[in-house]
Order: C-alpha cells, then structure tokens, then sequence
C-alpha cells in the first residue's frame, strides 16, 4: 500500500512543483489540484496498467496520459485562448466533415458508418463540441453578419450530425453548452457599450434562442424515446438501437461497479472490462470506468481534475469574458457533461479534447487577476 500511495503523492508533488516554477500567483490552488489531479490520474493509469493481468491495453493507458499531458501544458504554457478554440475547433470539424463524408460513400450502401468515430456516442460529443463552438460567433452581435453566417451554417450542419448520431449523451451536453453560450453572450452583450433599447433587445433574443434551443432539444429526446413500436425498434441514423437506452447505461454501470469491487485499489487496468465482463467494452461513464480501471486512487484524481475543470468554466463565465473565453468555458461543459454520461477515456482523442478545453479554461482563469 505504501507503495501505491507513493505512486500517487509522487506525481502530485512533481506537478506542484511545475505550476510554482511557472508563476502561478493567481488562481494558484486551481490550476495545481487541476494538473495534480490530472497528472496522478495518468499516471496511476499507467501504474493500475504495469500492475494489472493480461488483457490490458497500453496504447489506451499511454494514449490517456499523452491527453493528459497536453492538458496539463496547455495550464503551464498558457498559449493565447483564441489558438487553443482554433484547434479544437478545427479537430471537431474535420472529424464531422470525415463523419459526412464516410457517411456518403459508405452509409448510403450499408446503413451504418465503418470509421472509428462511427460509433454514436464519441461522434456525437465532437459533433456538439463542434455545434457548441460554432454558436459563439453567431450570439456575438459584434461580428460581421457574413461571419456570423458561415458560423450559423457550420452550427447546423455540426448540430445534424449530432442528430444523425442519435447520441442522448451528446445531445444533453450539448443543451448545457449552449446554455454556457447564451449566458457568455448575455453578459458580453449587456455590458457593452449599445444603447439600453439595444442590450434589452440583445437579451430578449438570447432568451427566445434559448427557449427555442430547449424546446427542440425536449423534443427530439422525447421523439427518441416515443419512437418504439411494437413491429419496430428506433434506431439513430447510424443505424444504433436506442430503445432503454437509459437502462442499459444503469446495467453497464452497475456491472462496471462490480469489477471495481474485486479491485478497489489498483482497478482492472485500462481496456480490461471486455476480458472481465463479456460484451462490456467500457463503463459508459468516466467516473464509473476510473473506478473500475484504476481504482479508488485514479477516480479521485480523475474527480480532482474534472472538477477543476468545472469551476474553471464557471469562473470564466462569472465575469464578462470574451468570445474566446467563452468557446472554451462552453466546450469544457459540453465535454464535462458529456463525460458524467459517458465515456472519454475509450477514446484517447476525444480524452484530447477534453483536457485541452479544461486546461484552456484553467488558463484563462490562472491568468486573471484575482480580485477582477
């Protein structure tokens, strides 16, 4: 046991350490329990991986780490918050433009797509990532119209791909998402320098947006689950059965608990589950699926940085921030929620994009003053 405390308490001091050399002077506890967080989780990854039986995987555990240390740079490095929406931007839209285009050429023939971001729920994430941050242009009553719309045709054809994936994750983080958008743009707009007329004009539209968003939401989700006839299951545009999708989440997760019961420390190891449990590819949620890969010592450092994460974005949104700032307090929530409901970790890319927002958000808040 001494060991494995060490190889927790080890990583947290060395991440300690880096985010003092930097200059972290303000906002210094968030962006050190953020990278300790994220930097034991990783780790520990590797350590549950080196300790755990046959059937492990690796390229998962190493690919995790590799996301994780990106996020963690993104905190130490601070690089402009524009660049770091820029590439997650354009990583969310090639992978719905390759979604489109692997669905012409493919699905039209077979029904299904075949590429690894075929499967729902990952290619639903990135698809309302890529919705999400396509929003922010368009609630910005200070751009251009010709920008604003190219950013609404980009949100439409990012939000149907979303639809196709038939993704009832994605589409709940997508809702807070965009409800982030619409307070960012709110605060961004009632404290500009309009006329009164115009700021209440600007909120009354934000509001009918926002209704409007819900309501479609509601619907679409209520037309998944209402689609079930006797002669006919639903399925989503990928071909993907959506029919109790939500009890088939609570079964995964309480046969992901039970793995975690036979090892409550060191976890299963990474990819392990399949071996386990026959058909269980992952825990359908990272919390669930860090407590049954690594144990009690990987879920509470995953806890740690995701929950960083979370205040991060909401201390972005707490002050009127600016555009950037607010594309990535939106992608954070986006892929935050998404992450409560499902899984990143299966998906070391998607797991890129996540800790990159939240270490852009983490940054955004380390660089402003703390009184401000």
């Amino acid at each position: 046991m001494d060991g494995r405390v060490s190889a927790f308490c080890v990583p947290t001091s060395i991440c300690w350490a880096a985010v003092t050399a930097t200059g972290a002077t303000r906002h210094p506890v968030l962006a050190w329990v953020f990278c300790s967080g994220l930097g034991a989780w990783a780790l520990w990854s590797l350590v549950a991986t080196a300790a755990a039986p046959h059937g492990v995987s690796w390229a998962r555990a190493s690919g995790l780490a590799a996301a994780a240390a990106i996020g963690i740079g993104v905190v130490l490095v601070r690089p402009p918050t524009r660049w770091v929406v820029v590439v997650v931007a354009a990583a969310a839209g090639a992978v719905v433009a390759w979604g489109y285009a692997e669905w012409v050429t493919v699905g039209l023939a077979h029904g299904t797509m075949n590429g690894p971001f075929s499967l729902e729920n990952p290619f639903g994430a990135i698809a309302a990532t890529a919705a999400v941050l396509a929003l922010v242009p368009v609630c910005d009553a200070g751009r251009p119209w010709p920008v604003r719309l190219v950013a609404a045709v980009a949100a439409a054809v990012a939000g149907q791909a979303l639809v196709r994936s038939g993704s009832m994750g994605s589409l709940i983080a997508m809702g807070a998402g965009t409800a982030a958008v619409l307070v960012g743009a709110w605060r961004r707009g009632a404290t500009s320098t309009r006329s009164p007329r115009a700021s209440s004009a600007w909120v009354a539209g934000c509001l009918v947006i926002g209704v409007a968003v819900a309501a479609l939401g509601v619907g679409l989700v209520v037309s998944r689950l209402a689609a079930t006839t006797p002669d006919e299951e639903p399925t989503s545009g990928l071909g993907v059965d959506t029919e109790n999708h939500a009890a088939e989440h609570v079964e995964i997760w309480a046969d992901a608990a039970e793995v975690w019961f036979d090892h409550p420390w060191m976890g299963a190891g990474p990819a392990r589950l399949p071996v386990i449990v026959a058909g269980l590819e992952d825990a359908r949620s990272d919390v669930v699926n860090a407590l049954a890969e690594t144990g009690v010592p990987g879920a509470l450092a995953w806890a740690m940085a995701i929950s960083c994460a979370a205040i991060a974005a909401v201390l972005v949104e707490a002050h009127p921030p600016g555009a950037a700032a607010v594309a990535l307090a939106a992608a954070t929530i986006v892929l935050g929620v998404y992450s409560l409901v499902d899984t990143t970790a299966a998906w070391p890319f998607l797991a890129g994009l996540l800790w990159t927002c939240a270490g852009g958000a983490v940054a955004v808040v380390r660089a402003r003053p703390a009184h401000s």
